[in-house]
């Protein structure tokens, strides 16, 4: 009988979760964040991932660039109060009436009521994998 090989590569319990850290000063809209998630997120420049927020959840559930697939890490965005203001209720309009953002999953269209910012960080925060930090 020949020994069965395990494909799954997993971390040593032991290994602490990495630390990324995407900064609200180094944009002020939809598309400088998605640039900043690039930027933070994938260090291979072959590798480009598609503006809308379907291609953010595929981003944060990792499998490529600097995080594994559901791998346990720390998002902490820095002056994120600048963010909450810069995509506050303008951006969000923009985004919903913008064209270029679709497709959008159906749980995550947003609400009259929901800014921009708060639709980003309720898409972060349902991972489970990820700890969110706004500072």
């Amino acid at each position: 009988m020949s020994p069965q090989t395990n494909t799954t590569m997993t971390k040593p319990a032991n290994t602490p979760k990495k630390n990324l850290t995407i900064n609200g000063n180094n944009f002020s809209d939809l598309a400088g964040f998605y640039a900043e998630l690039e930027n933070t997120f994938i260090k291979n420049n072959d590798i480009k991932f598609g503006r809308n927020l379907l291609a953010l959840n595929d981003l944060l559930v990792g499998g490529f660039g600097v995080t594994a697939y559901n791998e346990p890490f720390t998002l902490i965005w820095t002056n994120s109060l600048k963010s909450q203001t810069d995509l506050d209720f303008p951006a969000s309009i923009k985004f919903v009436s913008d064209k270029s953002v679709s497709p959008q999953p159906e749980t995550t269209t947003p609400h009259k009521t929901e800014t921009l910012f708060n639709i980003l960080v309720g898409i972060i925060q349902k991972h489970k994998h990820i700890e969110l930090v706004l500072a």
